[in-house]
């Protein structure tokens, strides 16, 4: 991730200088050339084009509030809005994608690596990004806002081709590869489970260096090994964004591609390109084709669990086609369930899905689900029984920086239980920790370890 582009101010910039070139077009097409491929969109796509930056600019202008910060000042944006701005828009999450991959591939000379000890990049050690835009580059400069036309020409064709594909999104696979569950051991089975990781800065590849711990522990080397992402590469799942943030960093590697099993479900960040590089791509990868194939759902089963991955963002937060009806076909009522899905059941903090509640409430009725465990949010916490499920967690803090504002000790909002609080103290900021939930398995039992980016562990507890 590219620092100045976690900044809402930036997006906002670009997308009043995108407007301009756009409305400039339809005025004068012959004085309005970029020298890019800008210059090839049509009037019909121009329109479309238009309509989606107008749809982004609503989306931050209803986002907008003003709020101190820490020193006391007035500030137009808040801390979070400056330095780690992930929005749920699918228009403003391909405008990141557009403007990161612009500076990638046409401007890599004005990019560069933090410096830890250097404060005049604000929050850029701490925040975790890997790359910021060469400070003497942006001086006088209001971020994006003076850039030159060819540079937004650029910018508004990246983002015309991420938003074309947004709307025309990749075909649903309806079931999963296989017709038979794949098959767990009833005991010695590890399963590392995370969501939201898809950052790829350095605290999430450092995440991923512990998982790789626990996978290679030596007291397990004979046992079944799972990793299970929760969804959401970011900022729009496109392809470049899989190599270079995701499977450049997955925790197994090729060498272990068939010893140990590598799923990804579907997130809202990953459907916001339409999906396609997502099933194309980074599902082709040959650590999860072996095990999850074309599909953004799973099965897998033993003599006392059965666990489905299901599709909560094909239709974004809820339940793409029949998938309901499908668990229900496929599960045995003897057995314990576990869920896995992107988007949240319950929480303290957010108003879940009524279509997704809907959908799923005949599995809750007729089968036993133990516990549903799901990412989206940026945050770790466990809930009381909900729905008959004894065991709701959210596993959604695996690699986006976000501010840690709750303190320590403060009081949880129904139906919370608990939630992990701990930080990195970046001085004006705390960071939130990354982390996973380690689960081993042992018949009836599982076993769960819930380990930080620092390698320590924060809670366990056993799922019956």
């Amino acid at each position: 991730m590219i620092q100045q582009v976690l900044n809402k101010q930036l997006l906002q910039d670009v997308l009043d200088s995108m407007q301009a070139q756009v409305l400039a077009f339809g005025r004068d097409e012959r004085r309005s050339l970029t020298g890019t491929p800008m210059d090839e969109i049509g009037s019909s796509e121009r329109a479309e084009l238009l309509d989606s930056i107008e749809t982004a600019q609503e989306y931050a202008a209803a986002g907008e509030r003003a709020a101190p910060d820490r020193r006391g000042g007035a500030t137009d944006l808040t801390l979070a809005d400056r330095n780690t701005y992930i929005p749920r828009s699918a228009e403003l999450s391909n405008l990141q994608s557009a403007i990161e991959q612009y500076f990638l591939e046409k401007r890599p000379e004005v990019l560069e690596s933090p410096r830890p000890n250097d404060r005049r990049g604000g929050s850029v050690p701490m925040a975790g990004s890997q790359l910021t835009i060469w400070q003497d580059y942006l001086a006088g400069r209001r971020l994006f806002g003076a850039f030159e036309q060819t540079d937004i020409g650029w910018i508004n064709a990246l983002f015309a081709k991420g938003i074309r594909k947004f709307r025309g999104k990749h075909e649903f696979v309806e079931r999963p590869i296989r017709k038979d569950p794949i098959r767990l051991a009833d005991e010695k089975v590890r399963m590392i489970i995370f969501g939201d990781w898809g950052s790829g800065i350095p605290r999430a590849q450092n995440l991923a260096k512990y998982i790789q711990r626990e996978l290679r522990d030596p007291e397990v080397k004979d046992w079944q090994r799972y990793v299970v992402h929760l969804g959401d590469v970011y900022y729009s799942g496109w392809e470049y964004e899989y190599k270079n943030r995701f499977l450049n960093y997955w925790p197994v590697t090729l060498e272990e591609k068939d010893k140990i099993g590598s799923f990804s479900l579907n997130g809202n960040h990953d459907m916001y390109s339409g999906g396609w590089a997502y099933y194309d791509y980074a599902l082709s990868d040959d650590r999860f084709a072996p095990w999850q194939g074309k599909s953004s759902l799973f099965h897998l089963a033993n003599s006392y669990w059965q666990i489905f991955g299901l599709d909560t963002s094909h239709d974004d937060a809820g339940l793409k086609d029949d998938q309901t009806n499908w668990v229900r076909g496929a599960a045995r009522k003897d057995l314990k369930t576990i869920l896995l899905t992107h988007h949240q059941y319950c929480s303290s903090f957010e108003e879940p899905s009524r279509t997704l509640i809907d959908k799923i409430q005949p599995v809750l009725n007729e089968i036993d689900v133990a516990a549903w465990l799901w990412g989206h949010e940026h945050r770790c916490m466990t809930y009381k029984d909900v729905s008959r499920i004894r065991f709701p967690r959210c596993l959604g803090h695996g690699g986006v920086p976000v501010y840690q504002t709750h303190v320590p000790g403060a009081s949880i909002p129904p139906p919370g239980e608990w939630e992990y609080r701990d930080y990195i103290d970046g001085g004006l900021e705390h960071w939130a920790k990354f982390g996973f939930a380690v689960l081993d398995f042992s018949r009836e039992k599982i076993a769960v370890r819930y380990v930080d980016e620092d390698g320590g562990e924060d809670r366990k507890e056993t799922i019956v």
